[in-house]
């Protein structure tokens, strides 16, 4: 299920409540059901997210799961869905932390789209509790120099392309859904994937898997390369993502924006930016057949977890 089907499934239930008059304020709405495992969405008046993810009948009984800050979690009957499931449910408590809900809503039902056995789906919702526990705190993680200027990089390349595409190119933006690659123009069947070093001389970057570089079901493959100075008065990551917020005049896109955000590990405008960055180049190569690189197709089939550098240094750069 892509990303912006879901988002559409949440405001389409926030248009029908404005709509609504208040005597009823409470919808639910299925999102789907795939094998054993059902789910829905739900809202009200008071913006009381809900994602119930439904199981078969008593097959919830005696379990529990640790309520996560701002979300309460139980296992509940709602007969209104099904008469023969049993749901756990995740209730947003704190609208505060909204955009972290839908960015955790995304992962969930994206993660649960493919899960057909009711034990593995429960494995996954642990998984994916642990790994949002932080985001529903006041505290911000805090990124290393390395995760900082990558993702200050995705928001440079970010940046220019609202700018050329406008505000809907947003969309494009899948690194933080730890998909193969960070950006993705469907209309073009492109993908690019952004680097980043401080190198400035001997420019470097890491490729982190043997799918990074894998232009196989792609018209292009781009690979753009930002070259940063770490300088006290240079851009912070704060500065450039509330550049951004402001390009976008969408409330629907900013939310997905901050979303985005909360899916990188991060809790948006409230950001403290540890490290600051000046732009020095920005290199952009096209991989190709000709183009250095370790994919699947090159590599035996019992290989797997590559992660190897590249010099960039004497490789043609596109124009």
């Amino acid at each position: 299920m892509d990303l912006k089907t879901i988002y559409d499934n949440w405001f389409s239930l926030d248009e029908e409540l404005l709509e609504l008059n208040n005597s009823k304020k409470f919808i639910l709405k299925p999102v789907f059901t795939m094998g054993e495992v059902s789910l829905f969405i739900s809202n009200d008046l008071e913006n009381n997210r809900k994602i119930y993810i439904g199981f078969p009948k008593d097959y919830l009984n005696d379990y529990e799961l640790d309520n996560v800050h701002s979300i309460s979690i139980a296992v509940e009957r709602l007969e209104v869905a099904s008469k023969n499931k049993d749901f756990i449910v995740f209730t947003l408590l704190n609208s505060e932390f909204d955009e972290a809900f839908l960015a955790f809503s995304v992962s969930i039902i994206r993660c649960m789209y493919v899960e057909t056995n009711n034990y593995e789906a429960i494995k996954t919702i642990e998984m994916l509790l642990n790994k949002y526990r932080n985001l529903f705190k006041k505290t911000n993680n805090t990124l290393s120099i390395n995760e900082e200027q990558g993702l200050y990089s995705e928001l440079l390349y970010l940046e220019d392309l609202i700018k050329e595409k406008g505000e809907e190119s947003l969309l494009q933006w899948i690194g933080p859904e730890r998909t193969t690659h960070d950006f993705y123009n469907k209309t073009n069947n492109e993908s690019t994937e952004v680097k980043s070093t401080l190198d400035q001389k001997n420019i470097t970057v890491t490729i982190t898997n043997e799918r990074q570089l894998d232009c196989n079901g792609l018209d292009n493959l781009y690979l753009e390369v930002f070259v940063l100075e770490r300088n006290s008065q240079g851009e912070s990551l704060k500065n450039i993502i509330t550049r951004i917020a402001t390009h976008l005049s969408n409330a629907k896109l900013t939310t997905i924006f901050l979303a985005k955000l909360h899916e990188a590990g991060i809790s948006g405008l409230f950001y403290e930016s540890s490290y600051r960055f000046l732009l020095v180049d920005r290199i952009k190569y096209i991989v190709d057949e000709n183009f250095p690189k370790i994919t699947q197709s090159t590599i035996d089939s019992r290989i797997s977890y590559v992660k190897y550098k590249i010099q960039l240094i004497d490789i043609k750069r596109e124009k």
